[in-house]
Order: C-alpha cells, then sequence, then structure tokens
C-alpha cells in the first residue's frame, strides 16, 4: 500500500523565532517528509518569517508539495506570547485565514490534512504516522495537546492543561 500524503496547514505571523524549532520536530517524526506538504497562510511584510519558511524548503526540496501565501484580506496581529486578546475580531480573522488554509489544502486533495499550529511542538516522534493509522478507520483525529509550562525542575510533572479537547459527560456547565 502507498504512503498517504499528508499536508500540514498553519497560519503564521512574526513566527521567525520557532519555526526552526517546529520544523525540527517535524523532521524528527517517522512519517517520511517525501509523503508531506506545507500550506501556510503568512502576512505580507513579515519577511522573517518567509525567509525561515523558504530557507527550510530550500534544505528540504524532498517535501511533496510547499505553498506560502501571503494572505492580505486580514489584519495580522502581534501578541505578547503567552498573553492574547481574542476578542470577535480576532476570532473572524483566525477563522478566514484557517478556511483560507483548508480551500488551498482541498484543492491539493491530500489523503490526510493536519492543522498544525507554530506554538504545537510534536515531541512524539510517531504522531503523524499514529495520526495516519487511526484515520484509516475514523474521520477525524486529533493529538492530544498539553499547553502548559515545562516543569521547572526535572522531578516536577508536566502540566495536564489541554485546550484541544470538549468532553460531552460530567456534571451541567461542563460541557
Amino acid at each position: 500500500m502507498a504512503q498517504p500524503r499528508v499536508v500540514v496547514g498553519c497560519p503564521l505571523f512574526k513566527r521567525d523565532w520557532i519555526l526552526p524549532t517546529w520544523f525540527k520536530a517535524i523532521e524528527a517524526q517517522d512519517f517520511p517528509l517525501t509523503s508531506m506538504g506545507f500550506c501556510f497562510q503568512a502576512a505580507e511584510g513579515d519577511n522573517a518569517t518567509l525567509d525561515c519558511l523558504f530557507d527550510w524548503h530550500a534544505r528540504h526540496p524532498e517535501v511533496a508539495h510547499f505553498d506560502v501565501e501571503a494572505n492580505r484580506e486580514v489584519q495580522h496581529a502581534e501578541h505578547v506570547e503567552g498573553h492574547r486578546t481574542w476578542n470577535r475580531e480576532r476570532y473572524a480573522a483566525m477563522a478566514t485565514l484557517r478556511n483560507r488554509l483548508l480551500e488551498r489544502v482541498c484543492c491539493l486533495a491530500p489523503d490526510r490534512f493536519l492543522s498544525l499550529d507554530s506554538d504545537i511542538l510534536l515531541e512524539n516522534p510517531t504522531t503523524i504516522s499514529e495520526l495516519v493509522r487511526l484515520t484509516e478507520t475514523m474521520d477525524v483525529v486529533a493529538p492530544l495537546t498539553y499547553m502548559s509550562p515545562p516543569p521547572r525542575r526535572p522531578e516536577d510533572s508536566p502540566g495536564t492543561d489541554f485546550p484541544n479537547t470538549m468532553t460531552w459527560v460530567g456534571p451541567a456547565g461542563n460541557r
């Protein structure tokens, strides 16, 4: 059976500082880059981020697809790391960026689409292959994503706050 083609999509703005680490985590996956593509929504004029993207692609021409669109329809907003101000306008802007990513990815017709924000670093090297395996029998899957600060000391446990899940069980108001 042929290896499924996976396209990774990500909206970006002023993320040049984290992209090398994000890409390194993807390179460490047991899933081959030759079966992966990338689709980005970036900001016009964000040259540091754009340079980082194209430098990585120049070092990895084996990727199946590499697409960067400088999106002009939305106002990209900078934030202080660790602090987000989400209001109706920011949600609408992010929805526009994500919908544009999905439109572009649908035109490529990959076997799988992985929406992977630049603040999500894949630690387990089997994450992508495991997600591909799970989608052989399920339509939609996602890794459990912990968004907690790392432990300060080796003997401390990592945090377990995970914002990418929703539960439909539990007391009223906890759904």
